[in-house]
């Protein structure tokens, strides 16, 4: 369990490295703002809601939010897909293993059928979250809006 947590850990540094404005944007909706930043998050929710519908185009500041946070969800499409595929080897070496263990063998079969697994639960997880991450990134507004709405 602390190998996957720590493999999460790593996963999402990676992705605050590769787009660390948008890691950010989280801490912004926490909590309920105040003064300043109460009137800009407003601004940027009014933005984010017209953008659809408008020909025009959206302030800089607001374009550089939508890019960022469309490269954060590249970001983690990338490494979800990179681990899922580095996790698939391991799977099928575990799985490999059983069919070769000698069914009197029952505890090493059990064992290696559990990590084999939790290796594919994993990938497959991995998977889903790619996938999710992708569709996000093509279209990263509806996202940032939803975020910003307190929808994350």
């Amino acid at each position: 369990m602390l190998a996957v947590l720590s493999l999460v850990t790593v996963m999402a540094n990676i992705q605050g490295v590769a787009a660390p404005f948008s890691s950010l944007f989280p801490m912004l909706v926490d909590s309920p703002p105040d003064g300043e930043l109460a009137g800009t998050l407003e601004q940027v929710r009014q933005q984010l809601a017209d953008t659809p519908s408008s020909a025009d185009r959206t302030s800089p500041a607001l374009d550089v939010m939508i890019s960022d946070f469309g490269w954060y969800h590249v970001a983690m499409a990338v490494i979800a897909a990179t681990v899922a595929a580095t996790l698939i080897g391991p799977t099928a070496a575990l799985w490999t293993k059983f069919a070769r263990t000698t069914p009197s063998n029952k505890p090493t079969r059990r064992v290696l059928a559990s990590f084999a697994t939790l290796s594919a639960l994993s990938s497959l997880a991995l998977i889903v979250d790619a996938v999710g991450n992708t569709t996000v990134a093509s279209a990263p507004t509806p996202a940032l809006a939803a975020l910003f709405n307190g929808g994350w």
